[in-house]
């Protein structure tokens, strides 16, 4: 998840997408009341670092590759999101 632009915060505005990261869940938002939640292996927070991200999602297939596995590391998102490492 991308940190929300200017435009997109507002005094009535509130986040349709919540990440926990402790609990490895995300939780869609319906209404301000009611929600979806999904569990994932892992959750990174907003302030996720690409180095962060990189070392626990495309450094195991990397490794994996070396070793004579075949590996396939997708990253899809909105452009200029910061999916390039």
């Amino acid at each position: 998840m991308t940190p929300s632009e200017r435009a997109e915060v507002g005094d009535d505005a509130a986040a349709a997408v919540e990440c926990y990261s402790e609990t490895r869940n995300v939780m869609l938002r319906k209404t301000a009341w009611d929600g979806e939640t999904f569990a994932f292996d892992t959750v990174f927070a907003e302030s996720a670092s690409q180095g962060r991200v990189f070392s626990e999602v495309a450094l195991p297939v990397v490794e994996a590759v070396l070793k004579g596995y075949n590996g396939t590391v997708m990253a899809y998102g909105q452009t200029g999101t910061g999916k390039t490492h």
